[in-house]
């Protein structure tokens, strides 16, 4: 298999076994917003090829702080459609099948069928109910679960396999353990955050989201490439999680049972 022209500069890590991983692993991405966007991008210009999308949102004003095609011009246009011929922008060889509707009762197991991977960042208080019976499917079918959140400035990544904890189980243990406080350093940055601060609802940032997508995007990778020679650590998955805060560059493995 030839590796695209658009990829030479990646060719350090990016031979030729490792690109036929990388292009026939099926990935799906349930949310298109300041998370998803910028992270289903960054797979494409990084050699995924084979998608399913599921995003129903369109481009409004508060998008602008954060959502890598969310401009003056793309205001009003379904996310969907804008990521979609972008993508195509980079690589018209990609393969996409599309879900404007978003993830719903009606397509989850079609989403979650045939899924090598599977990326759901919803906002944090839309679609539980279907996102409970995700959790099922994905545990039945042995599909991992990729998460992240973007919490004001501060990454949160959660990854989820062989159901050792459940996603509802984290979000618990977080709230009940005090986590957000405990990482962070700063009093300010407590403070401001807790006094906007809805575990339903998070503040968000262009650098909290682009950091977030960023590293999910990279554990994709790391994932992918996990059997080969390019990878020499274990994939990040519960009962482990990343938490990074760039204001004092503070990024942290822990264990939620441990803590």
């Amino acid at each position: 298999m030839n590796i695209p022209d658009f990829l030479t500069r990646s060719s350090f890590f990016l031979n030729e076994e490792n690109y036929n991983l990388i292009s026939s692993t099926n990935i799906t991405i349930c949310g298109l917003g300041g998370i998803g966007g910028l992270a289903f991008l960054s797979l494409v210009r990084s050699g995924f090829k084979n998608f399913k999308l599921a995003e129903n949102g369109i481009f409004d004003e508060p998008d602008l702080n954060r959502q890598a095609l969310a401009f003056r011009s793309t205001i009003g246009l379904k996310k969907i459609d804008v990521y979609i011929k972008a993508a195509l922008d980079i690589n018209p060889d990609i393969n996409i099948k599309k879900y404007p509707v978003g993830l719903t009762d009606d397509n989850l197991k079609e989403l979650v069928k045939e899924s090598d991977i599977f990326i759901r960042v919803i906002d944090h208080e839309k679609s539980n109910d279907v996102k409970t019976d995700c959790n099922k499917l994905l545990t039945e079918y042995k599909i991992p679960l990729f998460q992240a959140e973007n919490l004001g400035v501060v990454t949160l990544m959660q990854n989820f396999e062989n159901n050792i904890i459940s996603p509802e189980k984290f979000w618990v243990m977080f709230k009940e353990k005090n986590v957000f406080d405990k990482f962070i350093n700063s009093e300010t940055l407590i403070n401001m955050t807790r006094n906007n601060f809805d575990i339903n609802h998070f503040p968000t940032t262009c650098i909290g989201a682009n950091m977030s997508s960023l590293i999910l995007a990279s554990e994709i990778v790391s994932y992918t490439l996990r059997n080969t020679d390019t990878i020499n650590r274990p994939i990040i998955f519960m009962p482990n999680f990343i938490m990074f805060n760039p204001l004092d560059f503070n990024i942290t493995i822990m264990d939620i049972t441990k803590i």
